[in-house]
């Protein structure tokens, strides 16, 4: 198997070239043309899928304004040639197993999801594929970060472990560490995640599981992708530049998978 770390550091190469090789240039003492700044990635699609499921508020559990905010943000603002293509879908459905991300949100409400839906994510996971799941609460309802694992975070890691899904190897979480790729995949964060809305929020708030060594769900309680979509909200940068960090990451984990 490849190594992850080492497929994305060739990625981040490519965006920001070679420094020994612009010293050589400058050494040359000859007039060039301005650099361009180069672009990353390939031109086959990135496919995120907006997981849909029974039960909870359209808007709220279900936040379809996001992944159209972000992807007009990625399009806007970095070098990446790669598209960006989002749907939405239910677990059950077998194209899951045709998206590189799949993003699932959810607030108040009660998971319900199904054998085949469990069965298919299982499937889905083992095979290389990636999931970014948050707890999301609507801006200016002056809520805080909970104390503990709040009940949409015990219902999503119940649902990780269940025997269909990942069974005993969707038991180790892991808090995401500031020298993870996912916070230099593009933008720097180089204190860790941005925190979202709410006083009392800290890092322990973004955890990962992997399978295999490979990265498989990354689960937040942070309400960053809240800011994607709210268009309204102070301090919004640093949440959409996170969001473009999660796709070069999940193009990185795409090109891992291609060279096995």
């Amino acid at each position: 198997m490849p190594n992850y770390t080492t497929v994305l550091g060739a990625v981040l190469l490519l965006s920001w070239g070679s420094s020994a090789l612009e010293d050589e240039k400058r050494a040359l003492d000859i007039p060039e043309p301005a650099p361009q700044p180069r672009r990353i990635g390939s031109r086959q699609p990135l496919v995120v899928t907006l997981v849909r499921y029974e039960g909870g508020t359209p808007g709220r559990d279900h936040y379809p304004h996001a992944l159209p905010e972000l992807i007009d943000y990625f399009e806007q603002t970095t070098r990446v040639i790669t598209p960006v293509r989002w749907n939405e879908m239910r677990l059950d459905d077998p194209r899951i197993k045709d998206s590189h991300l799949l993003y699932l949100t959810g607030s108040g409400v009660r998971l319900q999801i199904d054998e085949t839906s469990r069965r298919n994510l299982g499937h889905y996971l083992h095979q290389g594929g990636m999931m970014y799941a948050e707890e999301i609460r609507p801006s200016g309802l002056g809520l805080t970060a909970a104390v503990g694992a709040t009940p949409f975070e015990r219902q999503f890691k119940a649902l990780i472990r269940d025997d269909l899904v990942l069974g005993s190897s969707g038991t180790d979480w892991q808090s995401i560490k500031r020298g993870h790729p996912l916070f230099h995949s593009y933008f720097e964060f180089p204190d860790g995640p941005p925190m979202g809305f709410g006083a009392g929020a800290d890092a322990a708030g973004l955890e990962i599981l992997e399978v295999r060594g490979r990265p498989a769900v990354i689960l937040s309680t942070l309400n960053i992708s809240w800011f994607w979509g709210d268009t309204q909200a102070e301090a919004r940068d640093r949440g959409l530049q996170f969001g473009c960090n999660l796709f070069v990451y999940a193009m990185a984990q795409r090109a891992a998978i291609s060279t096995e």
